[in-house]
């Protein structure tokens, strides 16, 4: 389900690719620089979020680029737990935040390219940096016979709190450029890292083209 939710904006555009001017194979840029950022989802989707990048990509040919990007990302989620104490309910959830920076390097290739319409993917390798709350064993226990009416919660760690990981990260892209250079698009994504994260993301992209030709 969170494939499909990660693919189908991107596939709603293949058909404008179509409506754009000039030959599909024309080369119309050879360096560009974006910002990307939209929401987020850390693990199986029990922490959601936000990210953010910068990147910045050069055409090695007409269709092949390389492209390096640094970002970050910041999730967050919760063990939910609730007592009722006197008719009143009390909120004894757990709450927890995973934040994290990376820099990330690859190549990609587009698919469809004319003057204006960009469609294609990339492959990125990736060092990335990692903070996190999230406990690796939780255990709620409660005395009904006790001095306080609420639940004792108990958290075990076998992980270290910061983290250096690699990984790899392949995405799909669609940017349209205005015939001022500027451009705007859609990202959508997925990383997997040697700390056995795995994030995807949906993105918003904003950019300038340069060295713009026909």
């Amino acid at each position: 389900m969170r494939l499909k939710l990660l693919v189908f904006p991107l596939m709603l555009l293949v058909p404008l690719i179509h409506l754009g001017q000039g030959s599909v194979n024309e080369p119309i840029v050879k360096n560009y620089l974006t910002i990307s950022g939209g929401y987020s989802f850390h693990g199986s989707g029990d922490m959601r979020g936000v990210n953010q990048s910068v990147s910045f990509g050069r055409f090695l040919s007409r269709k092949l680029f390389w492209q390096s990007s640094v970002g970050w990302t910041l999730h967050d989620g919760e063990f939910p737990l609730f007592t009722i104490v006197d008719g009143k309910k009390y909120d004894n959830s757990f709450r927890y935040t995973t934040g994290g920076f990376q820099l990330l390097s690859g190549f990609g290739f587009t698919v469809v390219k004319s003057v204006h319409h960009n469609f294609g993917l990339n492959l990125s390798g990736l060092v990335r940096y990692q903070s996190s709350s999230y406990f690796d064993h939780l255990e709620t226990f409660q005395d009904p016979n006790g001095p306080i009416p609420f639940p004792a919660t108990y958290i075990f760690n076998d992980s270290k709190q910061r983290t250096w990981s690699i990984g790899v990260s392949p995405a799909l892209f669609y940017r349209y450029a205005f015939e001022n250079g500027l451009m705007v698009g859609l990202e959508s994504g997925i990383q997997f890292d040697t700390h056995g994260d795995v994030i995807s993301n949906v993105s918003l992209t904003i950019g300038r083209c340069f060295n713009r030709f026909r």
